[in-house]
C-alpha cells in the first residue's frame, strides 16, 4: 500500500525542524572547509539507513526489500572506479512490508575525490534474482561540511517497473538516512602520493554487423597504400626501364652513403607535408570558385560529389543490424565469438592508427601538423650538421635513462609534497581562524567605562555553553520520541492485511 502525500508533507514538515546533529537549526554552522581548490575530502562516511515509505510491489501487494548501500565515483577522465575501490554493504531483508525499517549503520573509508553514495532498494526474490524497486544517489560533496546530515531521499522508478499510462518519472517511494562524513587530514596529507588509475578502454562485444563495418572502414583506410604499392609494382617490374634504372641508382648510392639515409627520409616527409598543405589549398580556392560559379550553391556540389561515389559510406541498410545480430546468437557458439570479437576490435584498432598517422600529414589539425612539420625540419638539420653516430648515441643514452630513472614518479611525488605541505598549511590556518573566532565570541561588548570585563570566569563559561548543549539534545530526544511514537501509529494503518501486527489485533 503507498502512502499519501499527505503524510509525505508530515514527515518532511517534522525532520525539517530537527537536526541529527542534536542543535537547533538556527545554532548550526558548517565548518569551514578544510581542503584548498575546492578538493574533495578524504575520509570516513557513516550511514545509517532508518527506513523506507511507500515502496512499490513487484508481483504480489507486497515486497520483501532491502537496500545495497555502495560508495563508488567517477575519476577525472569520466571512467568510474575500479571494484578495489567501491565498497558494497547491505542491509538485512525485511519480510512483507512496504514501509520497512532497518536502523542499520554502515562506515565506508573515501579513500579518492569523486565519490559518491549510492543506495539501490531491492525485492528478495525467493525463487529468482532480486529486482531493483528504486534507487537514490548523493554526491559526497553535498555532504562535506563535518555535521551530521538527516535526509529523506526520493528513490527513482527503474524502467523495468514502469508502466503504460502511468506517471512513471513519479517516485518510487522515499528512504530515510542519516548521513555524518569525518575528514582525516592524515589520509588527506597521503591521498596526495597516490595517482588516478588508468583510463581502460572498454571494447564493445562482438556484433555480425559492426564487424562487417569495421572491415569497409579499415579497407576504406588501407586503399590509398594498395594503390601505392600498385604502382610500384610496374618499376619493379621494369615495364619502364628509365624510371627502374634510377630508382636502382638512388638504391645503390644510399646503401654507399647510409650517413644521408635520415636525410632523405626527412626531406621526402617535409615534401609530403608540404605536397598536402598546398594541395588542400588549392581545393579550397577551386571549391569556393565552383560554389560561386553553381546557382546551387556548395550543397549542390556535394550532392554531385556524393553521386559521383567520390564518398566512401558505409551505412548499412535499416534491419540489416537486427537480422545479423540474430543470425550470430542464433548459430555461433562461445568460443567462435571471442574470435570474432578479438578480429573486430582488432580492426577497428588498426583503423585508428592508420587515422592517427593520417592526422599528422593531413592539415586536419593546423596547428598539430605544422608543429610536426617544425620537428621534421629541427631534426634534419641536426642530421646534416651531427654526425648519426652522435644522435644514435644520444638517442641510446635517452632510452636508458628513460627505462632506469623514473622521472614520471619522481614529479608526481614532488607535486605531491607541494600539495600537501599547502593542504597542512590551510589546515593550520583554518584551526588558529576558528580559534580566534571561538575567542572573539566568548569575550563580552565593551563596556560604557571603555574597558572589558569578562560576566563569567572561563570554567563558569564551559558549564553555562555545555549547559546549554545538553538542553537542546534533550528538547531535540524528546520531540524524537514524541514523532517516534507518532511514526509508530501511522505505520500500524499502513499495514497490509496478512501481516503479524494486524492479526496480533484481531
Amino acid at each position: 500500500m503507498r502512502v499519501c502525500n499527505t503524510c509525505y508533507a508530515a514527515v518532511d514538515e517534522h525532520f525539517a525542524s530537527l537536526e541529527w546533529s542534536g542543535h537547533l537549526s538556527a545554532e548550526i554552522q558548517s565548518k569551514p572547509d578544510p581542503v584548498i581548490e575546492g578538493r574533495v575530502h578524504i575520509g570516513q562516511l557513516y550511514v545509517k539507513v532508518v527506513e523506507a515509505i511507500g515502496l512499490p510491489s513487484t508481483d504480489s501487494i507486497t515486497s520483501d526489500p532491502f537496500v545495497r548501500v555502495m560508495l563508488t565515483g567517477k575519476w577525472s577522465h569520466g571512467q568510474e572506479w575500479g571494484n578495489d575501490l567501491k565498497n558494497i554493504k547491505c542491509t538485512k531483508k525485511k519480510s512483507r512490508t512496504l514501509n520497512p525499517r532497518w536502523h542499520e549503520t554502515f562506515v565506508f573509508n573515501v579513500c579518492a575525490p569523486g565519490a559518491e553514495l549510492v543506495l539501490e532498494v531491492y525485492n528478495y526474490g525467493q525463487l529468482s534474482q532480486p529486482t531493483k524497486l528504486g534507487e537514490a544517489t548523493i554526491p559526497l560533496s553535498q555532504i562535506m561540511d563535518q555535521r551530521r546530515h538527516n535526509k529523506w531521499l526520493d528513490l527513482l522508478l527503474p524502467e523495468k517497473l514502469h508502466r503504460a499510462g502511468l506517471n512513471n518519472d513519479a517516485r518510487a517511494g522515499r528512504i530515510h538516512v542519516l548521513l555524518h562524513y569525518k575528514f582525516s587530514r592524515m589520509a588527506e596529507f597521503c591521498s596526495y602520493f597516490s595517482s588516478e588509475q588508468d583510463y581502460v578502454y572498454e571494447w564493445p562485444d562482438f556484433q555480425a554487423a559492426q564487424l562487417y563495418s569495421n572491415f569497409w572502414v579499415l579497407l576504406d583506410n588501407l586503399w590509398p597504400y594498395l594503390e601505392v604499392i600498385w604502382q610500384i609494382l610496374p618499376t619493379l617490374n621494369w615495364e619502364h626501364p628509365t624510371h627502374s634504372f634510377m630508382c636502382f641508382a638512388l638504391c645503390v648510392w644510399l646503401c654507399l652513403s647510409l650517413q644521408w639515409l635520415p636525410v632523405v627520409i626527412h626531406l621526402a616527409l617535409i615534401a609530403f607535408v608540404l605536397r598536402n598543405y598546398f594541395e588542400l589549398n588549392f581545393h579550397s580556392f577551386a571549391a569556393a570558385n565552383d560554389a560561386k560559379d553553381q546557382p546551387g550553391g556548395p550543397n549542390a556540389n556535394l550532392d554531385n560529389d556524393m553521386s559521383n561515389g567520390s564518398f566512401r559510406q558505409y551505412n548499412l541498410p535499416s534491419g540489416f543490424n537486427h537480422l545479423m545480430n540474430k543470425m550470430t546468437h542464433v548459430t555461433i557458439d562461445q568460443e567462435t565469438k571471442r574470435t570474432l570479437q578479438s578480429v573486430q576490435n582488432n580492426m577497428a584498432w588498426w583503423s585508428s592508427i592508420i587515422n592517427n598517422l593520417e592526422l599528422m600529414f593531413s592539415w586536419e589539425d593546423t596547428f598539430y601538423t605544422a608543429r610536426i612539420l617544425l620537428y621534421l625540419i629541427v631534426s634534419c638539420v641536426l642530421h646534416i650538421v651531427i654526425p648519426n653516430k652522435y644522435l644514435l648515441l644520444a638517442f641510446i643514452v635517452y632510452l636508458f635513462v628513460q627505462w632506469t630513472v623514473p622521472f614520471m614518479w619522481l614529479m608526481h611525488f614532488i607535486y605531491a609534497i607541494r600539495q600537501s605541505i599547502r593542504s597542512l598549511v590551510h589546515q593550520h590556518r583554518l584551526r588558529s581562524s576558528m580559534a580566534q573566532a571561538d575567542l572573539n565570541a566568548r569575550l563580552p561588548g565593551v563596556s560604557l567605562g571603555g574597558g572589558l570585563a569578562l560576566n563569567d570566569p572561563p570554567r563558569g563559561m564551559r558549564r553555562t555553553v555545555s549547559n546549554a548543549s545538553a538542553r537542546a539534545h534533550a528538547r531535540v530526544s524528546k520531540k524524537e520520541e514524541a514523532f517516534g511514537a507518532a511514526a509508530s501509529a501511522i505505520s500500524e494503518r499502513f499495514v497490509v492485511t496478512g501481516e503479524p501486527g494486524l492479526r496480533k489485533r484481531q
